[in-house]
């Protein structure tokens, strides 16, 4: 969960500061390379379900998405540009690609993440 926690920061910093700082934009850095993480770790499914494999290439997906619209080429999150409700609605999406990979793990008997780490 520690994508979700800095993008909280990263939301709360901004707040507190009321722009983009690089104590912002250094949590996004952070979540957005957490949440590449946890697609490393999904990776290790040989002998997964079908549905295990297809939820876990739609989350890499959505990964790429992410890097792409709120990275460099796109809002400029990780660069110091972009908006609260940018960072609001980053969030929302690391909280949800979260979310679906560790329900992807519950349910694969064969994937070798510890979630409880």
């Amino acid at each position: 969960m520690l994508a979700s926690t800095e993008m909280r920061h990263a939301t709360d910093r901004y707040r507190t500061a009321g722009k983009m700082t690089p104590g912002v934009t250094e949590k996004v850095r952070v979540a957005i390379a957490e949440i590449a993480g946890i697609v490393e770790d999904a990776r290790n499914t040989e002998g997964a379900a079908p549905e295990v494999k297809q939820g876990i290439n739609e989350i890499l997906d959505e990964v790429r998405w992410i890097r792409k619209e709120y990275g460099l080429s796109g809002r400029g999150l990780t660069t110091g540009h972009g908006t609260e409700k940018d960072l609001v609605e980053l969030k929302s999406r690391v909280q949800a690609i979260q979310n679906k990979a560790y329900d992807l793990v519950s349910e694969c008997p064969t994937c070798r993440v510890n979630l409880h780490e």
